[in-house]
């Protein structure tokens, strides 16, 4: 119609759109509902639907919570990790070897092998960096008379 603008409400008309404020208020329980489905990697999504709030209300009002939750979990998964690694898990010694040490899968013959603490052998396969570190720190083991002997060289060595 003339003389009105495009988008303004109607003289009288009921309001319309999401109220200006939302009521929900965070309390413990729910903080820890949100901590507990962001560490599982539930969708944020799903975490609202749950709560029974929007998205955006839930990354306004519980951001602290989702980033705490996911960050206890991976401490919680890493932490295994780490104990099955120290333990001999070979999977994961190999797993935490290659994502926290940069070992790579790049190959290169290594004479010998390792006598694995279950019995039997190991073989081992390093990259020439990797290869050239771990001479580096066997060498100077050996020639430490506090790693359980004489030394490389003295006239005790056999």
């Amino acid at each position: 119609m003339p003389g009105q603008r495009a988008g303004r409400p109607k003289p009288g008309a009921k309001p319309t759109g999401r109220p200006a404020v939302n009521a929900h208020v965070p309390d413990e329980k729910s903080r820890a509902q949100v901590r507990t489905m962001a560490g599982i990697g539930l969708p944020q999504a799903m975490i609202a639907r749950i709560i029974g709030i929007s998205e955006p209300t839930l990354v306004d009002r519980y951001r602290e919570d989702i980033d705490r939750g996911v960050a206890e979990a991976t401490m919680q998964v890493a932490g295994k990790l780490f104990q099955k690694a120290v333990g001999g898990d070979l999977a994961a010694m190999m797993f935490w070897l290659r994502s926290r040490a940069g070992w790579t899968t790049d190959r290169v013959e290594v004479a010998g092998s390792v006598e694995h603490q279950h019995g039997g052998t190991v073989e081992v396969a390093l990259s020439a960096h990797q290869r050239e570190a771990v001479l580096a720190v066997m060498k100077a083991q050996l020639a430490d008379e506090s790693f359980g002997g004489a030394g490389v060289g003295s006239a005790g060595a056999h």
